[in-house]
C-alpha cells in the first residue's frame, strides 16, 4: 500500500468492493492485485469497467479468469517465481525430512508424555540418500530443488511439459517422461502449474505406476492430484504415503485425508517466510505500478493473448 501511495494512487479493498461500499468509486478502478485465494471471475471483472490490470501475488494465475480478461484487454500479471525460491525450496525438504524421520510423530509422543526409555526400534524412519526424487515441473524452481537433493545425495529424474532442457548446468539429472518417472521415484514432488492440461495429471492410473513405498509431494496447486483417488490409494497400500501443502478443494479438506495416519498435510505455507511474502508484495505491486505508469511490459511477468 505504502508503494501505490506513493506513485499518487487510491487504494480501495476488494473485499469492501463486493460488498458494495464504495459505490461508484470503482467504475475509476484501473489496476487490480489480488491474492491466490482470490477468485477473479467474469463477475469480479465486470465489477471494473476501465480495469487494465490484474497483478496476482502468486505464481500462476489458476485463480483468475484470464481468458474472459484477455478478452476485454487486460493484462494479467503474475509475480516473479524468484520471489518464492528459497522459501519453497527450503520448506520442501522440511517435508521430506520430517516425514521420511517421522519428527511429526515423535513430536506428538513426547508431548503425550509417552516417552519413558530409549528404544533401539523407536520411530525408525528412512534416509534419504541414494532415494530417487522425481520432480514433474523443473521451471525454476524444480531447478532449485536439484543442488540440495544432490548434497542430501539423492538421485535426481524430472518431467517437462517443453520436454528436456537444453540448459547444460544440470549434468547431474535426467529426463524422464511422465510414466517412467512415477515407475522409478521413491519421491514424486509436483511443482507445475495448474492448467487445463494439469488438472488431475495425477490419478488413479498413476497411482498404480508409482511405488508402493514411493510419497507423492504436492507444493504447487491442489486440483493437479485427484484427491479421491489419492485417499484410495492411501487407505489401500498402492503408494506409501503423501506430503500435501495444497488441497483439491482447499480451504476444506477431506475428514478422509486428515485421518489417513500416512501423510503430513500443511495449509498452503510453502512461501510462508517473511523474506519471501515481503517479496511477493513487492512483486506484485511494481508489476501493477510499472504497466500503469511507465507502460512496460515485460514477457516474464505478463501473460498476454
Amino acid at each position: 500500500v505504502k508503494l501505490l501511495l506513493k506513485k499518487y494512487f487510491q487504494v480501495l479493498n476488494l473485499s469492501e468492493i463486493k460488498n458494495d461500499n464504495y459505490g461508484d468509486n470503482i467504475s475509476d478502478v484501473e489496476g487490480l492485485i489480488c491474492m491466490v485465494d482470490d477468485i477473479i471471475d467474469k463477475k469480479v471483472i465486470d465489477l471494473f469497467p476501465r480495469l487494465k490490470i490484474i497483478s496476482n501475488t502468486a505464481v500462476g494465475f489458476n485463480n483468475i479468469d484470464y481468458e474472459y480478461a484477455y478478452s476485454k484487454d487486460i493484462v494479467v500479471a503474475t509475480i516473479d517465481p524468484k520471489t518464492l525460491v528459497n522459501s519453497v525450496v527450503q520448506f520442501t525438504f522440511s517435508h521430506i525430512l520430517s516425514y521420511s524421520r517421522k519428527i511429526r510423530e515423535a513430536d506428538k509422543y513426547i508431548r503425550e508424555k509417552k516417552f519413558k526409555k530409549w528404544s533401539m526400534d523407536l520411530f525408525v524412519g528412512n534416509e534419504i540418500n541414494d532415494k530417487i526424487l522425481g520432480i514433474v515441473g523443473f521451471g525454476s524452481m524444480g531447478k532449485a530443488i536439484v543442488p540440495p537433493a544432490l548434497s542430501f545425495g539423492m538421485k535426481i529424474i524430472y518431467n517437462n511439459k517443453s520436454g528436456p532442457i537444453k540448459d547444460t548446468s544440470y549434468p547431474n539429472v535426467k529426463y524422464c517422461d511422465l510414466d517412467e518417472l512415477l515407475k522409478c521415484s521413491d519421491y514424486v514432488l509436483l511443482l507445475l502449474p495448474l492448467n487445463n492440461s494439469t488438472r488431475h495429471l495425477i490419478d488413479t492410473r498413476e497411482f498404480k505406476l508409482m511405488k508402493k513405498s514411493a510419497i507423492l509431494i504436492n507444493m504447487a496447486r491442489g486440483p493437479i492430484v485427484n484427491e479421491k483417488s489419492l485417499i484410495t490409494a492411501l487407505k489401500n497400500d498402492i503408494i506409501g504415503g503423501a506430503c500435501l501443502d495444497v488441497f483439491e478443494f482447499e480451504p476444506k479438506i477431506s475428514s478422509d485425508l486428515i485421518n489417513i495416519e500416512n501423510t503430513l498435510l500443511t495449509p498452503h505455507i510453502g512461501s510462508a517466510t517473511i523474506q519471501s511474502r515481503k517479496e511477493m508484495q513487492i512483486s506484485a505491486t511494481n508489476n501493477l505500478i510499472e504497466f500503469l505508469v511507465n507502460g512496460l511490459r515485460d514477457n516474464h511477468l505478463y501473460k498476454f493473448n
